[in-house]
């Protein structure tokens, strides 16, 4: 159960990054093949604890659909080690979408070695419209997990509500300088117990993610990452 806590909160930091999948149709993020934005993860003292390079590999059109692929490699650096993950994603002309169930289903596997436990995901997926604009209220993320081990189940949730656009703000960090907008939302996630908070990201047009801040349901920053490098 430790590893899967682990696994768990690693997860919760890669579906808040998810924004570097979004397709060249969309107005705040680039998808064109080559694109590669790098992630610098900090702890609640201003540690590093994971660097995630996110590299665009593929990107296709079909039927007024795009899609891309991405790979993502995360470099644990309290553990030593690096999982690398691909993700697919889409944009219908106005909206952006990601596969939340298959990503949260791909990113669990990856942290189980036993063959036997079985893992499924239900809920929701990430959308992003085109046309963001402060007040405007987006949809919320769901998503329900089990992991079967012999005759016993265990259950895990995440769930961000009341996602808002609450403002815009100019955010300076080692990639740049970008005016981005704000996108809030209550965050409650159930792993060995169930914890409720807040988190804040900060989105700029032609970049997609710049920063993302993770607090705890008394406002205490718990976690944070940045845009540290962006090449397009």
């Amino acid at each position: 159960m430790k590893k899967t806590k682990v696994t768990l909160i690693s997860l919760f930091s890669v579906i808040l990054l998810m924004s570097f999948l979004i397709p060249s149709g969309s107005e705040y993020y680039p998808m064109e093949k080559g694109t590669k934005t790098v992630f610098t993860h900090y702890d609640d003292k201003g540690v590093i604890t994971k660097i995630v390079t996110n590299d665009i590999t593929e990107h296709t059109v079909e039927n007024g659909i795009e899609k891309s692929t991405t790979t993502s490699v995360m470099e644990d650096k309290e553990k030593h080690k690096s999982t690398t993950l691909k993700f697919e994603s889409k944009f219908d002309g106005t909206v952006f979408e990601v596969d939340l169930k298959k990503i949260t289903e791909e990113t669990l596997r990856s942290g189980i070695k036993d063959s036997k436990v079985q893992v499924s995901v239900e809920g929701n997926n990430f959308k992003l419209p085109n046309n963001l604009q402060i007040g405007q209220k987006l949809d919320e993320i769901d998503l329900d997990m089990v992991m079967t081990s012999g005759n016993t189940n265990f259950k895990f949730y995440m769930h961000y509500t009341d996602r808002t656009v609450t403002g815009k703000e100019t955010v300076k960090t080692p990639a740049g300088e970008f005016d981005c907008f704000i996108i809030s939302s209550q965050t409650e996630v159930k792993m060995l117990t169930t914890k409720s908070g807040s988190s804040k990201s900060w989105i700029a047009k032609g970049v997609g993610l710049v920063k993302q801040e993770d607090y705890n349901k008394k406002g205490k920053l718990i976690s944070s990452e940045v845009l540290t490098e962006f090449n397009r």
